[in-house]
């Protein structure tokens, strides 16, 4: 059997229907390999047009991204990275997510209250100066 040399599809149909197969097969390929080694994967593919295609082997995309982002941050610093190490700075997050999620729900239980007060026959908007401290612990990582 003769290789086909690995170049750009000329036609766009061609190219679309190669994608799309190409694509569902990377994607299986991503969840055989979870399961099967139980690894943790994600993929994102972008078509030629812009449209996002991912997939996670995780519930939640977002902890695969964020357990990325560590890994690599301290690959970066060290050179290497060990499992501890990165449990260690897993678990840091985790803390600071609680503690901010904390603060959120204490900040809403605050204005619950007014928030379900009826004024006229109108809703209550909820308070302004409640929202600053919430938004300063967010653009912080709090």
């Amino acid at each position: 059997m003769k290789k086909s040399e690995m170049k750009r599809i000329e036609n766009a149909a061609s190219r679309q229907v190669t994608f799309s197969k190409r694509r569902n097969g990377l994607s299986k390929k991503a969840y055989e390999l979870s399961v099967l080694c139980d690894a943790e994967v994600a993929l994102f593919v972008f078509s030629p047009s812009g449209k996002l295609y991912e997939y996670s082997s995780s519930s939640v995309m977002n902890t695969t991204i964020e357990r990325y982002a560590i890994t690599s941050d301290k690959a970066e610093e060290t050179g290497k990275t060990t499992e501890e190490e990165i449990i260690q700075k897993e678990a840091m997050c985790c803390t600071s997510n609680n503690i901010m999620l904390h603060d959120v729900t204490n900040s809403l239980e605050t204005i619950r209250p007014r928030l379900v007060e009826d004024r006229g026959g109108k809703r209550a908007e909820p308070p302004h100066e409640l929202d600053e401290p919430v938004r300063k612990k967010l653009e912080l990582g709090l």
